[in-house]
């Protein structure tokens, strides 16, 4: 039997070494010393010698070697030095002949296959190792007449007359449940779109009774308990909100990117959890000439100095990979932090970019007179005293100047209590005290001197801080004056002073711009807004490019700093008595949704849809 396995072997080296110089040979020894390739395609679209079959057990392989069939394998132009082509095809009882389609031929080892066997065989015989026993040539027919041969053929006729693999057959289970699931994540979509008072599922159940789909999806999934996916549970609610949030908060930051100029406006106030929220607004035209508003988020804050608002304003921007060089105004309550010329927000962001000038709320300057006015009598003196009073220092830095709702003891209201109650005490004791007119007359005499010079004490303070205003809207008005003069005024020296202050977006072509760009608007109205607009639908913003960029800075400037406090009438709905404990990432989120709820019904969530069925499908399948 070794004597009969050596010579097997001697033949086979002979056969190989006479037929080293045939193509497929080379092939042969090009692919069995090559590296091997994990990639099926890089050689089963490639080699034609059923020897350098590699890893047959994977149905990729096989689809690929199905697909290519056995014809490019059976090597029938090849030299056969051990056998004839009889062997190639097999003798039927009535004497005629058929084509051994299984049989293939390996140039490499001059061995013979079996195509079925070799893909499907469970089990080694020696045509899966390849035959070469040509002695015994009669096994040919008894393999081909075997039942592991023709259940392997049958095999192949089932693979071959499907084109679906197991794979495929798993990736359309998918992409069905995919679409399924899609449906349904629409239609929880539309019901946060319309969602304003909490009954989610009361709301899924209503648009049931109309939707055969979402119907039959509640009879089938709704209220089985935790374990049982549905996709209308409180979790995917919530997971859509912050989708959804964070959908609306991407679309409005492409919308200031494309706007390019816009302002900042900030504004911060305690809410019913008392933390304290700081809210953001931008302000930016849009490219049909539209001035917009848009809220991004509120941030909590822990410190309220210029410093740390700044930062939190920096941070921002930077979230939203907003270009700092773009933004040209900022706007806040006139508050000191915010707008102080030393320590202020508007100069730590001066630092950052020196083209962000500070506009005052004209909204909150006529309350902060009134409240600098009060200051200079109670609270102003308040704070002179607790330079010297360590105790009075302490309470004012626990207590003071919190929220509404805390009591320190040290407000307006308290003021005017104790002045009443003084006031009550003082007359008692002037009733009594008092023994003469003349006595009584003097008195009045020094409190009327006193109250004299009161009131001019407050006269000063509301005459400083209205002149502080009115030195910003001056500046303002010098700056951007000059898109509105008539036409037969010298506007030279005003267009050069307004490219002077913006020289990284206007030239000194300006002036010329102006010109022409004032007799061609000489019969439309001189409203900022409208001429932008009707620059933009004449199509002239390649015309007067520079006048386009200065009407886009000056109506990108802040006026007021109402959609911030607007915010905060949103926020104590959205955040209230019962919803203290609401996290901030919800917060933002349905503040996003109620503040812009239009763009929010303008927005399709297809995208969000998509990813969160591509995301889920899998763990509902599993």
């Amino acid at each position: 039997a070794c004597m009969q396995m050596l010579h097997r072997r001697s033949k086979i080296l002979f056969y190989c070494n006479s037929f080293a110089s045939d193509p497929q040979v080379e092939q042969a020894e090009h692919h069995s010393c090559g590296k091997e390739d994990d990639d099926p395609n890089s050689w089963c679209n490639t080699v034609t010698d059923p020897a350098l079959w590699k890893n047959t057990s994977s149905d990729k392989v096989k689809s690929i070697l199905i697909r290519r069939g056995a014809a490019p394998f059976q090597n029938q132009s090849s030299k056969y030095p051990a056998f004839t082509n009889s062997l190639l095809s097999c003798s039927l009882p009535n004497g005629q002949t058929v084509s051994r389609q299984w049989l293939l031929y390996s140039p490499s080892n001059g061995c013979i296959y079996c195509y079925s066997c070799k893909l499907f065989s469970t089990k080694y015989n020696a045509f899966v190792d390849g035959f070469c026993d040509w002695k015994h040539s009669e096994r040919i027919g008894e393999h081909e007449r075997s039942a592991a041969h023709r259940a392997c053929m049958q095999m192949l006729h089932r693979r071959s007359k499907s084109t679906e693999t197991i794979d495929s057959d798993l990736i359309k289970q998918m992409d069905s449940k995919r679409e399924y699931w899609k449906q349904v994540l629409r239609r929880v979509v539309s019901v946060i779109k319309f969602l304003d008072n909490g009954h989610f599922l009361g709301i899924l159940e209503l648009l049931a009774e109309y939707d055969p789909f979402l119907a039959e999806h509640i009879r089938k999934f709704g209220w089985k308990g935790k374990g049982t996916v549905s996709y209308l549970s409180s979790t995917t609610c919530e997971e859509f909100i912050q989708l959804m949030g964070e959908k609306i908060k991407q679309t409005i930051a492409k919308e200031i990117q494309n706007a390019k100029y816009f302002s900042v406006i900030v504004d911060s106030t305690p809410d019913l959890s008392h933390v304290d929220q700081l809210t953001f607004i931008f302000r930016f035209v849009d490219p049909d000439g539209h001035v917009v508003e848009r809220f991004l988020a509120f941030e909590p804050i822990e410190s309220h100095t210029g410093e740390s608002l700044a930062d939190c304003i920096l941070a921002m921007v930077d979230s939203l990979r907003l270009d700092l060089s773009n933004c040209r105004r900022q706007s806040y309550d006139n508050a000191s932090n915010m707008s102080g010329k030393y320590k202020g927000v508007q100069t730590h962001l001066k630092r950052s970019n020196p083209f962000i000038h500070f506009v005052p709320c004209a909204a909150h300057s006529l309350n902060l007179w009134k409240w600098n006015g009060d200051n200079g009598n109670f609270l102003g003196i308040l704070e002179l005293l607790a330079e010297y009073d360590p105790f009075l220092a302490e309470h004012i830095q626990k207590f003071g100047w919190k929220g509404k709702g805390t009591v320190s003891y040290l407000s307006s209201t308290t003021c005017e209590e104790f002045i009443q109650l003084m006031g009550k005490k003082i007359k008692q004791t002037i009733a009594k005290e008092i023994q003469n007119q003349l006595v009584l007359f003097h008195l009045c005499k020094t409190l009327w001197q006193r109250s004299e010079m009161a009131l001019n004490v407050i006269t000063d303070k509301l005459t400083s801080c209205l002149q502080h205003r009115l030195e910003a809207y001056k500046h303002l008005t010098e700056l951007f004056g000059v898109l509105f003069m008539p036409v037969d005024f010298d506007i030279t020296a005003s267009a050069d002073a307004l490219s002077a202050s913006y020289p990284l977006d206007l030239d000194k072509s300006l002036a010329d711009e102006l010109t022409h760009f004032r007799s061609f608007m000489q019969d439309e109205p001189k409203i900022p807004l409208n001429m932008l607009q009707t620059m933009i639908n004449l199509n002239l913003q390649s015309t007067f490019p520079n006048v386009h960029i200065a009407l886009k800075l000056f109506l990108t400037l802040p006026v007021t700093n109402c959609e911030g406090e607007r915010s905060f009438s949103k926020m104590s709905r959205v955040k209230n008595e019962l919803r203290t404990r609401m996290c901030q990432e919800r917060l933002n989120s349905l503040s996003l949704m109620s503040i812009e709820s239009e763009l929010l019904k303008e927005l399709s969530f297809d995208e969000v849809v998509d990813d969160f069925a591509r995301r889920k499908t899998r763990k509902k399948l599993l």
